[in-house]
């Protein structure tokens, strides 16, 4: 039995090459809850920064004190998020819930810390240090998830996370669903 070149190659050009599609889910979520935690330790470290080198006054704690502050209120905002549910791969015209989804973060975030602040009374806080916080905290994390979205978006037209899909319908909805999709 003769073996042509041809035949011999076709093993090997069967191999599958690497593709990102079977962990993408993995790492989109991953790289969000990553974001996520950081950027809302940015936003604390920046209001203490904001606090202590741009109005040049003394914080009641110490840099090493708020930094261990931060990285609670950053896994503080990651778990009220993932109840929330911000961590599910569900689509929302407009995004609605995923402004919906930050916007209750913020208020249970806030509350908890709020309270903390309050109640235990080793912990001394800035007013002006946590309302900066507090506030920016919700507008940058929607802001970082707008631009994750792109980059989502981006991927998808890249081809690391097709999926095949079937819409059925017709009118603007329907329209605008796909437009959001492809």
């Amino acid at each position: 039995a003769q073996v042509s070149i041809k035949d011999a190659a076709s093993p090997l050009s069967k191999r599958k090459s690497f593709t990102l599609r079977p962990y993408y889910g993995r790492l989109i979520t991953f790289s969000q809850v990553l974001s996520d935690f950081l950027m809302v330790f940015a936003c604390y470290m920046g209001s203490y920064f904001l606090y202590t080198d741009v109005l040049a006054k003394p914080s009641p704690q110490s840099l090493q004190a708020f930094i261990w502050f931060a990285l609670g209120a950053g896994l503080l905002y990651v778990l009220i998020l993932d109840r929330v549910g911000m961590y599910l791969r569900e689509v929302s015209l407009l995004n609605v819930k995923e402004l919906r989804g930050i916007f209750h973060t913020g208020i249970y975030a806030a509350a908890a810390i709020l309270s903390v602040s309050f109640y235990i009374r080793s912990v001394t806080l800035s007013r002006i240090t946590l309302t900066a916080a507090i506030l920016a905290t919700p507008v940058l994390l929607y802001l970082q998830r707008q631009i994750f979205y792109q980059l989502h978006l981006l991927f998808h037209q890249m081809g690391w996370a097709q999926k095949h899909v079937f819409i059925y319908g017709a009118g603007n909805i329907v329209t605008h669903l796909a437009k959001r999709m492809f």
